[in-house]
């Protein structure tokens, strides 16, 4: 009985681990951030943005967006309180975000389209900075009641030698593909009936 308990025990916990380690890039690419542009004016818009890792460095960066109408002229808000904004996000805009690398090479741009599983009330977009140093980003916005844009300077630190996350996160599978096929091979077998019979 102590055995069978202790198997369903190995295997839970190995079915734990591995949900862990595979959700790892599922939070990495859709969590919120460090906040980087709080309620900017952006033409008819405001707009939020948030950065991950938290500090940048060069390599892979991931970019959200939130974008939302302001408050009707004449609204009184309350700003010890999450104001009507939010209430309002903008779906239906256009949204492009433009890198200034360090050193003063050419800039690129790439689209930040909304996400739909998150019900497309964030844009988000990924790129790999190529080198570390002070970075000019910019946003930019369209959609139906006009255009607007807003910018933010971020500093990439050196790239790491090893992304540990990763890498953890590589090692918890193993240990849980050891566990599980070490309670597969683990089952007791049926003893044998020995071809000699027994003196009476």
């Amino acid at each position: 009985m102590n055995g069978k308990l202790l198997r369903q025990g190995g295997f839970l916990f190995a079915v734990l681990v591995i949900g862990l380690a595979a959700t790892a890039g599922v939070i990495l690419a859709h969590g919120g951030g460090a906040p980087q542009v709080i309620d900017a004016e952006a033409g008819p818009y405001r707009v939020f943005v948030w950065t991950e890792p938290e500090p940048w460095r060069a390599g892979d960066v991931h970019i959200t967006v939130a974008i939302t109408l302001p408050p009707p002229e004449g609204t009184e808000i309350d700003e010890t309180v999450l104001t009507n904004q939010l209430d309002k996000p903008v779906t239906d805009a256009t949204v492009r975000v433009h890198f200034f690398p360090p050193d003063s090479s050419d800039p690129f741009e790439l689209p930040a389209p909304p996400q739909s599983q998150l019900g497309g009330i964030y844009y988000e977009t990924d790129t790999k900075l190529l080198m570390a140093g002070d970075w000019e980003v910019g946003v930019i916005v369209e959609g139906p009641l006009g255009a607007g844009g807003t910018s933010f300077a971020m500093q990439a630190l050196p790239a790491r030698r090893m992304n540990w996350l990763w890498l953890g996160g590589g090692v918890l599978g193993v240990l849980a593909l050891v566990a599980l096929l070490g309670l597969r091979g683990g089952k007791p077998k049926a003893s044998q009936p020995s071809g000699k019979s027994r003196r009476r």
